[in-house]
C-alpha cells in the first residue's frame, strides 16, 4: 500500500466536503458577461436587474458576491445626464432660484416625483413621437 493519496482525496489526502447550496463563486465566467455585469453595475444597475438582463440564470447573490470580490460596490444613486438646450436650461435655473434651489435639485426633484408617482401619462404625449 503506498501513502499516494486516492484520486478523490484532496492533496492533503483528506476528503473533500460537499457544500451545500449555491456556490460562493462561479466556477468561471467568460470574459463578455463579467465586463457586462461590470457595466451595468457602474452604471447604478442592481444585482437583481443585472441578472435579469443577462437572462442566464445568474443568481443576484452571485452577483454581489463577486463585484465585492471584484472591489466594485452597488451604488445607490447614479448621476443622470439630461440634455437640455440653452433656452431650457435657463428656464430650468430661473425657475430653481424662485423656489430657493439650484437647477440640479429642482430637476432631480422632479424627476423622482415623476417616476415615483408614475406620471409620465400625465406629462408626456406620445402622440408627438
Amino acid at each position: 500500500m503506498t501513502n499516494r493519496p486516492s484520486s478523490d482525496r484532496d492533496l492533503f489526502g483528506e476528503m473533500p466536503v460537499q457544500r451545500k447550496g449555491a456556490p460562493l463563486f462561479a466556477d468561471q465566467w467568460p470574459n463578455k458577461k463579467v465586463a457586462r455585469i461590470v457595466e451595468l453595475a457602474v452604471s447604478g444597475a442592481t444585482a437583481r436587474s443585472i441578472c435579469d438582463d443577462l437572462a442566464d440564470g445568474t443568481m443576484p447573490n452571485e452577483v454581489r458576491v463577486m463585484l465585492s470580490h471584484w472591489g466594485i460596490r452597488e451604488r445607490h444613486t447614479v448621476p443622470v445626464p439630461v440634455e437640455l438646450n440653452s433656452k431650457l436650461r435657463a428656464k430650468l435655473f430661473d425657475d430653481a432660484r424662485k423656489r430657493g434651489k439650484d437647477g440640479h435639485e429642482l430637476l432631480t426633484d422632479c424627476a423622482r416625483h415623476t417616476i415615483k408617482d408614475t406620471m409620465y401619462e400625465s406629462i408626456i404625449d406620445d402622440s408627438d413621437v
